[in-house]
């Protein structure tokens, strides 16, 4: 019986696009959480008070990390194995199998 080789996958050249436009529309999520809501919350109010646009890029860069991993966390959860995981790659027959198949 011939064994079939693996048939390997080409990724698509799209995919850094897909990226960008991912993080870019995580940071507009980040920038309307943070502006609706963080600086609503009366301790940021305080800081803000003395420096409006510091606080709102700060906020904003503080929620959109969070976002950003989650998304992460989601993409590892979804693309699964790694195919180079030492634990998933098959061992050698041991030297007592071949000894047998002689």
């Amino acid at each position: 019986m011939v064994r079939q080789a693996e048939k390997k996958t080409k990724r698509s050249p799209l995919l850094p696009v897909f990226g960008i436009i991912l993080v870019v529309a995580l940071g507009g999520i980040a920038y309307f959480l943070s502006l609706n809501f963080v600086l609503k919350i009366p301790q940021v109010r305080a800081i803000a008070d003395q420096s409006y646009s510091l606080a709102l890029i700060g906020s904003t860069v503080f929620v959109w990390l969070i976002l950003a991993g989650i998304a992460y966390f989601l993409v590892a959860l979804v693309v699964g194995k790694d195919p180079t995981d030492s634990n998933q790659i098959p061992l050698p027959p041991r030297k007592k199998d071949m000894k047998k198949r002689r």
